[in-house]
C-alpha cells in the first residue's frame, strides 16, 4: 500500500511540476517590470485572420530623470516561447484590440513585461492575452502540487 501511495504522490508531483515548471523558470530567469500597451496595429492576412502588432513601453533601471523607458513588441506564450505577432480571427480582432488597449475601462491596465537584464530591449515580452481559450495549466499544476504536499503530510502524520 505504501508503494502505491508513493507512486501516486510521485505522479502528482511530476504532473503538477511539468505544468508549472516553464512558468517558474520564466519568473526566475527574467526580470519583471510594469508595462503599458501603447498601440495595437492590426494587419489583415489572406486567410481571414488578423495579425496584431503590439507595442508597449516599460521602465528599466535609472536614467537621468530616475527611469529609462524602452519600447517592446515581443509576445510570448505561457511557456515563455516567443510567438512573434499573434494572429486572431478577423471577427474577434476588434474586441481583442479593445481589450488590449483598455478602451472600455477608461483606465490603463498594467501588464508585466519580462526581460533579461543583459538585453532588455531585445528580450522583452508580455504574455499572450489574445488566445481564444486561455490556458489553465498554471492553476491546475499548482493544485496538483498542493494536493501532493497535503497528501504526503497526512500520510506522514498517520505513520507517527
Amino acid at each position: 500500500m505504501r508503494l502505491l501511495h508513493a507512486l501516486a504522490l510521485v505522479a502528482l508531483l511530476l504532473a503538477g511540476g511539468s505544468l508549472v515548471w516553464p512558468w517558474a523558470v520564466g519568473y526566475l530567469t527574467h526580470e519583471r517590470s510594469p508595462g503599458r500597451i501603447l498601440d495595437v496595429i492590426p494587419e489583415p492576412l489572406a486567410n481571414g485572420r488578423v495579425r496584431l502588432r503590439i507595442a508597449y513601453e516599460f521602465p528599466v533601471g535609472a536614467g537621468v530623470d530616475g527611469r529609462r523607458y524602452l519600447l517592446g513588441w515581443g509576445v510570448a506564450d505561457a511557456y515563455f516561447r516567443h510567438l512573434g505577432h499573434p494572429d486572431v480571427a478577423a471577427v474577434r480582432a476588434e474586441g481583442v484590440i479593445r481589450d488590449l488597449m483598455d478602451t472600455d475601462r477608461g483606465q490603463v491596465r498594467v501588464r508585466t513585461v519580462f526581460y533579461r537584464a543583459e538585453d532588455p530591449a531585445g528580450t522583452a515580452v508580455i504574455l499572450d492575452e489574445t488566445a481564444e481559450r486561455p490556458t489553465r495549466r498554471i492553476p491546475i499544476g499548482l493544485v496538483l502540487l498542493g494536493v501532493a504536499v497535503v497528501w504526503s503530510l497526512s500520510l506522514w502524520r498517520r505513520r507517527s
